[in-house]
């Protein structure tokens, strides 16, 4: 909560590669969400790193427009 309160971007990735993570599955998960976290579904942790690094260079840095364009598959980077 606090690092998203501070204007960071906290994503959160899955180490499973036939996973796909869903903060709204358990407990935990919906606390991170409800401190402002992202869900990276089923990217892999090195494609949400290079998103972010993109989406931080497109919007010049603006958290808000990269969590509201962090979801959404650019380069196929999301399959579900």
């Amino acid at each position: 909560k606090k690092m998203s309160q501070s204007g960071r971007l906290v994503a959160i990735t899955s180490q499973s590669m036939n996973g796909a993570v869903d903060l709204q599955l358990y407990d935990c998960g919906k606390q991170a969400l409800d401190s402002g976290a992202i869900a990276c579904g089923d990217m892999t942790t090195e494609a949400a790193i290079i998103k972010a690094m993109y989406l931080l260079g497109q919007f010049d840095g603006n958290i808000q427009k990269v969590r509201n364009n962090f979801t959404l598959s650019l380069a196929g980077e999301i399959t579900e």
